[in-house]
Parts: C-alpha cells; structure tokens; sequence
C-alpha cells in the first residue's frame, strides 16, 4: 500500500508505516561483473534483531514490503554481504537495506544504494582482437602458442569498464521512459507533464503517474479522472461515491451568517452564529445558527432571494425534477420549510411550502419540505418561516441539506467527495488455510461416500 504526501494529505504518515533511518549501515552496491552485483554493508549495532535487504527497479524501498526481500536474517548473524545475480542487463536496481527492533517494533531504514547490471557490449573482446595476433600467445616466438589468458583478463577490466560507460549512456536514452528512467529523473519528467513531484508518493506510483499522464489530462474534470488519480496515489482500486447535498457550501449548509449565504427575510428577526457549547450540542460538531424574534409574530430566513441574487447564491437545477430540501432544529415555535425557484433570470416563479411542525426546546427535529421543480426554474433558494414567537424567542437551526429526489437521505457535509478503496483479490472463504481446525468448512457427503472413499481433513 502506498504512502501519501505532505502535500496532498498534510502528514507524513498514513498507509504503510513510514520508515526511520536513524543508522547509517554504509550499504554499497557496485555491479563488479555481467549479471552480478555486489552488495555490502557495515555490521549493524547491538539492539538490532532482524534484518531484510528490499530490492526494487522503481525505486528505493520505502518499507520492507515495497520490494523483493532478498535478505531476511537475524542481525546477529554477522552477514555483511550478498551476491545478486538475478539481474537483467541493463536495468538499474535500487535496494534498501532495513533493521527491526524488536523494543519498539519498527524497521528502520538502515541505508540505500542503486547499481545498474552492465550490459555485455563485447568491448573486451574488440580490445583483444585489436592486439596483433603475435601478442595474443603466451610465447611472442610461438605465433601458435596457447591464448594469453592473464593478458585476456587484464584487457576485460578496461572492456567492463567501457561497457559500464556505454550501458549509462544508452541509459540516458530512456529518459522518457516512465519504466525505465532512474528514480533521480523522475520528477524532471514529471515537471514536464505538468505535475508536482510528490517524494512521499514513492517511485512506483509517480511512474504511474506519469505513464497515466496522457489519460489523466484527456479525463480532466471527470469522476472517472478523479478515480485513476486516486488509484495511482493509493495504489488501490477506487471509486468516488458524490455527495447528495447540493448546498454550494458547508456555510449554507450550517446556516453560517457571517460565511454562508443565509439572510433575514423579515425585519422583525435576526441571525447569529455560536459554537457548540455545553447548554445546546450542535449535530455534526459545527456552529449553529440562533434566529431570534425582535417581535411578536412570524420571521423568516432564506439563502436565496429574488434577481442577481437568486443567480448567485441559489442552487441549480432541472424543470420537472423532484427536489427535497431539509434542515435539523429546535426551539419553541412552529417552523416550514420553503422551496423557492427562480427563472435563469433570477426572477421569482413560485414556492413549495412544507408541512409546519412544532419544534421542541430539547431535541432537533428535522423539517423537510420536497416537490417538483417550477416550469423555467433554473435556480431553487431554501426558505424558513418560524410562526408564533414571542419577543426574544430563540430557534437554533443547524445541517441544511437540498438534494435531488423526494426521499430524505441521511445529512451529508457538502462540497466533499467520499473515496472508496477497495481491492479486487479478497478471499471471501472463511478459514481459507485451516488456521482455526474446521472452522467454516463442513463435510460433504457425497464426497465422504464417493467411490474413491476418500475422507478430507485438516491435517496438523
């Protein structure tokens, strides 16, 4: 599983456990031969009980689990080096080197190092086809004699060497290579495709990353954009699942005076905000509003009025469609809730009136008011209209919510998006190995009693 970045989360630890790196062990890696590298390291310090060796061709390993484990040892066992023959030409190698103390249980991050395998370009062949043949002989007077085999070996030092120098530069040629480009390159290479390179991501999914580049910008805009990038990021599949609440922000939606949209719609009343305290608990943590009476009689608030207004403020929709509005409150007066729609002109056509409901001092009650959407409505504003309060009356309004349809859904935060990982591979079987005796599992008889009167049971 990935790890996110500062930049997108604002942590450095969420996902697969980060990892220290309190010790330097001084790994090296050095490709010393075709198809062999050599890695090396200093003993670890004492307090150190396992050790693993991660390699990886994305990048380094950000934790154990990011690579091959190619080393998995007891850090007493004295072991400071490994052969890594299983290379292909060619590629470059990352590895890291990972201690666990068992006091704390964590792996720290014990060193990092990169060798690319050299690929066989035949340079000390070249170098030794180039010496005249007289040479070439263990007897300068026998052109006969045997191969010089120490000459051949002193001549293939220099023609590793020439292939190693050759093997970088071919290397240089896949720079745009969102597979094959070093680790180091990689976020020049996202730069250029218009992305910030996010290190906490880690190399294999800013490849991705880049590889979906293309896609991601033919897709801008789109859920199905907003759900490749969030795969790329979490390393699992996603899908987004939208929020029902239309309200064009969390302000509206808490009835928030002095952010939101919500205005007095009568003189003889107004709105304050407060947050929570221990006299009157809020719904969903937020500031509620308190709607106070300056006079005897009916008030009312909206989100949306009549004009420019109604154009700004208030919520887009469809001509025939069904909409519900609602809001949580309570108090001691009777309380409607109003849809009001509006022409693309802002221009008031008509209202849906609610069913008023008395509101309780101790409890938030939830009004609704649902209904279909005026012919030419191109905008609806929320309305509520509090009759019979008294002077100094208070009703605290709280998690308005508009959404399509004529049913109430459960109140959701607006202007947020839930993403939804999920992975493909899941094994549904209970007891899959046998770990708790037969649990999950029951005999089948036509199998117990079948010609081959075989019985099957967990062994031990």
């Amino acid at each position: 599983m990935s790890r996110y970045g500062i930049e997108v989360y604002g942590a450095t630890s969420y996902g697969a456990p980060q990892t220290g790196s309190a010790i330097d062990a001084g790994l090296t890696a050095l490709c010393t031969d075709y198809g062999v590298i050599n890695l090396t390291w200093a003993a670890p310090d004492s307090g150190w009980t396992l050790m693993q060796l991660a390699r990886s061709t994305h990048g380094y390993p950000a934790h154990p689990a990011d690579g091959t484990i190619l080393v998995d040892l007891s850090a007493a066992s004295g072991t400071q080096f490994y052969t890594d023959t299983d290379v292909t030409s060619g590629r470059r190698y990352y590895y890291t080197l990972f201690l666990f103390q068992s006091s704390i249980q964590e792996w720290t991050r014990a060193g990092t190092a990169t060798a690319l395998a050299v690929i066989d370009y035949l340079n000390r062949d070249s170098l030794w086809e180039r010496l005249p043949q007289i040479y070439r002989g263990v007897s300068a007077t026998t052109p006969d004699s045997a191969p010089n085999s120490s000459l051949y070996r002193f001549l293939s030092v220099f023609g590793f060497t020439l292939d190693t120098f050759r093997t970088e530069i071919s290397g240089l040629l896949d720079l745009n290579d969102t597979s094959a480009t070093p680790a180091f390159a990689l976020p020049a290479l996202l730069t250029q495709l218009g992305f910030t390179a996010e290190p906490e991501l880690g190399p294999r999914a800013e490849r991705l990353l880049a590889d979906n580049a293309p896609g991601l910008y033919n897709t801008k805009g789109t859920i199905r954009a907003a759900e490749n990038l969030a795969s790329i990021i979490t390393g699992w599949d996603t899908y987004l699942r939208l929020i029902r609440n239309r309200m064009l922000d969390a302000a509206d939606a808490f009835i928030a005076l002095s952010a939101g949209r919500w205005n007095t719609a009568s003189p003889n009343c107004t709105l304050t905000n407060r947050a929570s305290n221990n006299a009157i608990a809020t719904l969903y943590g937020d500031a509620y509003a308190i709607l106070t009476a300056n006079a005897t009689g009916q008030v009312s608030v909206s989100v949306a009025s009549n004009g420019r207004i109604a154009r700004m403020h208030g919520i887009p929709v469809v001509q025939g469609r069904h909409y519900t509005a609602s809001v949580h409150a309570r108090g001691g007066a009777n309380l409607r809730v109003v849809i009001d729609w509006y022409d693309r002109r802002g221009y008031y056509i008509e209202s849906t009136i609610g069913a008023p409901q008395a509101i309780q001092p101790d409890t938030w009650i939830r009004l609704y008011a649902t209904g279909t959407a005026a012919r030419g409505a191109m905008y609806a504003g929320t309305r509520l209209i509090a009759d019979h309060m008294a002077l100094n009356d208070e009703l605290y309004l709280n998690a308005a919510q508009f959404e399509d349809g004529s049913e109430l859904t459960p109140w959701q935060k607006p202007r947020a998006v839930y993403l939804v990982a999920h992975s493909d591979l899941v094994n549904e079987i209970d007891n899959p190995d046998g770990t708790t005796g037969t649990q999950g599992w029951v005999t089948n008889s036509a199998l117990s009693s079948g010609p081959d009167g075989f019985t099957y049971t967990w062994g031990n």
